[in-house]
C-alpha cells in the first residue's frame, strides 16, 4: 500500500521517459554507456585509457597509471609514486651535475689555452729581449775593441813621432838642443775583469793558429774566469742544453764562432776541445756520469771497434730520474783529441747536411752529445764519449736475429739495398768514402712490428768534400789511408762484402742462398787481386782503393737487390765472365797493376771451399743452375 501511495510523476527529466508503471526510465545513456533493459539503467560499455571495465560492478576501474604513479590497492586509484619521484631527482641533480662538471672542464681547459698562449708570448719577448741584448752587447765590445785598437794605434804612431824627435834633436848641437815636455797619458775607461777575460778570451778564440788555453791564460785564475765564461755559453751564443737538444744548431754556432771558412784545418778543430763541457764521474757507481743538469749511465756492450766501443745507456735530468731516455753510447781509447773531434764533425756534417732527406731507409745516427772526462789510463788524460740515438746491435747481431726468426734472406737483401742507397746519396752531396766499412760499423735498429732500420757509425777514417769543395781527413792519422787516394765509389760497398763474407757469422749459416750471391759477388774481385794466404778483407783497404769496380757500385748492388726481392733471375751465364774493369791510375810506384785472374786459379779457392762445401771447377755452373731454380 505505501508503493501505491508514492506521488506519481507526469513529467521524467531529459533522457527519461515514463514506462508502464509511471515510473522514470532511461530512453539515452551518456558515451561510452549502454541502456541495461532488465533494470532500466545506463552502465558503462567503454572505460578511458589506463582503465579496465568490472563486470560485478559495470564500473571502470584503472589498470594502469601515469608515470611517477602507482594503483592504490584499497581504493583502487592512481597515488603519486615517492619512491619513482625521488629516483627521478636524483638522476636529474646526477645530469645537473655533469654538465656542470663538463662547464667546468671546458673552462679549464680556456683557462689553460690561455695561460699557454700568454706564456708562449712571454718566452718570444724575452727572447727577443735576450738577442737584443746579445747584440747590444756584441756591439759594445766590437765597438770597444775598434777603439782599444785606434788607442793602440795612436800610441805606436806617438812613440814613432817621440822616436823620430829624439833622433833629430841629438842631430843638431848642444846648444840647440831642447827638452820635450813629456805628454799627459791618454784617459781609458777602465773595464771589468769579465770584460777582459772575455774580450781576451773572444782575440783567442778568432786566432787562426792559436795556443791551448794554458798557454793564452797562464794564471789559475784566468783560466777560472774563461771556464766560468764558458760554462755560461753567452759568448758563443750557445746554451748548455744545445750539446743534447740540437746538433745542427751547435754546428752552425761554432762554425760561425771558430770563423769558419769552408776548410776544417786541424788547428780549427783542436779549438774544440777547449769547447766542450766535462763530464763527472759519480763516486759510488762508476758507470754514471754528471754533464750539467743531466745524467747519463752506461748499460751493457752492444757493438766494439779497433777504435772503442758502443754501449746501450739511458739519460735523464737530476731532478726527473723517473723518466728516462735510452741513447747509445760510444767511448773511445787511445784517441788523439784531434781524430775524435774529425769524427765528431764528419758525423754532424752528413747528418745535419741529409736532415729532412733520409726517408725510410738507412740513416746516420744522431749525436745528442759529446763530451769528456778524466782518465788516469789515457795518454792525454782525457777520455771522450759520444751520446747517440740508441741502437740494437751490429751487422752480425742482425744476422743471427733474423735466422732465428727465419726470415734472414729478405732481411739482408732489403738491409744491403737500404745501404747501397743511403751510400748513393752521400757520395752524391758529400764524396763520402767510408774507408772502414766493415760488419762492426753496419748497425741496426728495431722499429714497431717486424721492421727495422739500418745505420752506418764510426766515421775515424771517413772522407768528405765539404761544400767549398774542401776535403776533410783525406789523409788519416792511421797507416791505412796515408797519401791522397782519389773518390772511389765502389770502394766501401766491396770492403762491406768482404768483410760480411770473411766473418765466421756467414760460416756458420745453414741456409746457402746468401753464400752463393757472395760467391756470384766476389769473382770479380778475383780479377785482380792477388790473395795468398792473408785474412781477405784486410786487402780490401789502401790496396784497392784505386779499382773500380762496377759490380760494387751502389746502383748495380741497388739493382741487383731489387731483382732477389721481386724473386727474379739474377744474372746470365754468360755475365758471369771476367768483363773490363775502369781503374784509376797508380799515385806511386809501388802500387802493382791488376791482373785477370780465373776464380779457379787463385789461392782463394780453398777459402771459398771452406765457406761453401762441395764447390770445385763446377761452381759457375752450379750457382746458375741455383739460382735457375730459385728465382724464376
Amino acid at each position: 500500500m505505501s508503493r501505491n501511495n508514492k506521488k506519481v510523476s507526469s513529467k521524467c527529466p531529459n533522457g527519461k521517459i515514463l514506462n508502464d508503471r509511471l515510473c522514470c526510465v532511461y530512453t539515452k545513456c551518456e558515451k561510452h554507456q549502454v541502456l541495461d533493459k532488465k533494470t532500466g539503467k545506463c552502465k558503462t560499455k567503454k572505460c578511458k585509457i589506463y582503465e579496465t571495465l568490472d563486470k560485478k560492478t559495470g564500473k571502470c576501474k584503472t589498470k594502469k597509471c601515469k608515470k611517477l604513479e602507482k594503483i592504490n590497492k584499497k581504493t583502487g586509484k592512481c597515488v603519486p609514486d615517492k619512491k619513482a619521484i625521488k629516483e627521478k631527482e636524483k638522476k636529474e641533480k646526477a645530469k645537473k651535475a655533469a654538465v656542470e662538471a663538463r662547464r667546468k672542464a671546458i673552462l679549464v681547459e680556456k683557462e689553460r689555452k690561455k695561460q699557454e698562449k700568454l706564456a708562449e708570448k712571454e718566452r718570444k719577448k724575452q727572447e727577443k729581449l735576450a738577442e737584443k741584448e746579445r747584440k747590444k752587447q756584441e756591439k759594445l765590445a766590437e765597438k770597444e775593441r775598434k777603439k782599444q785598437e785606434k788607442l793602440a794605434k795612436r800610441k805606436t804612431k806617438k812613440v814613432k813621432i817621440i822616436k823620430a824627435t829624439k833622433k833629430n834633436v841629438l842631430s843638431r848641437p848642444d846648444s840647440i838642443r831642447k827638452t820635450k815636455k813629456k805628454s799627459k797619458p791618454i784617459s781609458v775607461k777602465k773595464l771589468s775583469n769579465k770584460q777582459k777575460t772575455l774580450s781576451r778570451f773572444k782575440a783567442w778564440m778568432m786566432k787562426p793558429d792559436s795556443p791551448s788555453l794554458s798557454i793564452a791564460f797562464k794564471t789559475k785564475k784566468d783560466i777560472t774566469n774563461v771556464m766560468k765564461i764558458q760554462h755560461d755559453f753567452n759568448a758563443l751564443n750557445i746554451n748548455p742544453n744545445d750539446w743534447i737538444s740540437d746538433p745542427c744548431y751547435l754546428l752552425k754556432n761554432l762554425k760561425k764562432k771558430l770563423n769558419y771558412k769552408g776548410n776544417w784545418s786541424d788547428t780549427l778543430i783542436k779549438k774544440l776541445d777547449d769547447t766542450i763541457p766535462e763530464a763527472i764521474r759519480d763516486s759510488n757507481i762508476p758507470s754514471k756520469f754528471t754533464l750539467g743538469g743531466d745524467v747519463f749511465q752506461f748499460g751493457s756492450e752492444i757493438g766494439s771497434g779497433s777504435f772503442g766501443a758502443i754501449y746501450s745507456g739511458k739519460t735523464w735530468q737530476k731532478n726527473n730520474s723517473s723518466n728516462k731516455t735510452k741513447i747509445a753510447i760510444k767511448s773511445l781509447h787511445k784517441i788523439k783529441p784531434l781524430e775524435f773531434f774529425t769524427e765528431v764533425i764528419i758525423q754532424n756534417e752528413l747528418f745535419c747536411g741529409m736532415r729532412g732527406q733520409w726517408g725510410t731507409g738507412a740513416r746516420i745516427p744522431k749525436i745528442y752529445f759529446i763530451t769528456k772526462y778524466r782518465s788516469s789510463r789515457s795518454e792525454t788524460g782525457w777520455k771522450y764519449i759520444i751520446g747517440m740515438e740508441p741502437l740494437d746491435g751490429d751487422c752480425n747481431d742482425f744476422f743471427r736475429n733474423r735466422k732465428a726468426k727465419g726470415s734472414h734472406f729478405k732481411s739482408f737483401v732489403k738491409a744491403l739495398k737500404d745501404i747501397a742507397e743511403l751510400l748513393k746519396k752521400l757520395h752524391k752531396k758529400f764524396k763520402f768514402m767510408h774507408r772502414d766499412f766493415h760488419c762492426g760499423n753496419v748497425m741496426y735498429k728495431n722499429l714497431p712490428g717486424d721492421n727495422y732500420r739500418m745505420y752506418v757509425i764510426d766515421f775515424g777514417m771517413s772522407t768528405i768534400q765539404t761544400s767549398s769543395g774542401n776535403w776533410l781527413n783525406r789523409i788519416t792519422q792511421t797507416y791505412h789511408y796515408n797519401k791522397a787516394y782519389k773518390f772511389n765509389p765502389t770502394h766501401d760497398l766491396r770492403m762491406l762484402l768482404l768483410s760480411i763474407f770473411s766473418s765466421n757469422t756467414f760460416r756458420n749459416y745453414s741456409n746457402p742462398d746468401l753464400k752463393y750471391i757472395f760467391c756470384y759477388l766476389l769473382i770479380g774481385i778475383l780479377r785482380y787481386s792477388p790473395m795468398d794466404n792473408d785474412v781477405l778483407f784486410w786487402n780490401s783497404y789502401a790496396d784497392m782503393i784505386h779499382v773500380r769496380d762496377h759490380a760494387f757500385h751502389p746502383d748495380t748492388i741497388i739493382k741487383n737487390m731489387n731483382k732477389l726481392l721481386k724473386e727474379k733471375k739474377l744474372v746470365n751465364k754468360n755475365e758471369l765472365k771476367p768483363t773490363k774493369l775502369v781503374i784509376t791510375k797508380p799515385v806511386s810506384d809501388d802500387y802493382y797493376k791488376p791482373t785477370r785472374y780465373h776464380f779457379e786459379e787463385t789461392h782463394l779457392y780453398e777459402y771459398i771451399s771452406d765457406c761453401v762445401e762441395n764447390i770445385h771447377s763446377l761452381l759457375v755452373n752450379i750457382f746458375y743452375q741455383y739460382l735457375e731454380k730459385n728465382f724464376k
